[in-house]
């Protein structure tokens, strides 16, 4: 079960980059609109990852410590 855990978190890391590195390219394109949608997903995306691992780790360490890095404010 932890390893179907890690891959998972894993796959939303992933996700998470590549949208950083989408939402980057907007930026620099000056696509402010694609920018904003971007890092709206971002932020849910954020959002949830951090949900989900403060659920499973809530037996382990009572769930207050994240590994999910943050979003950097533009």
């Amino acid at each position: 079960m932890r390893v179907i855990k890690a891959e998972l978190l894993h796959d939303g890391l992933r996700v998470l980059a590549q949208l950083r590195r989408q939402k980057e390219a907007a930026i620099e394109a000056g696509d402010l609109d694609q920018a904003t949608e971007l890092r709206n997903a971002e932020e849910e995306l954020v959002t949830r990852l951090t949900k989900r691992e403060r659920e499973w780790t809530a037996g382990v360490d009572g769930g207050t410590r994240s590994t999910l890095p943050c979003s950097g404010s533009r």
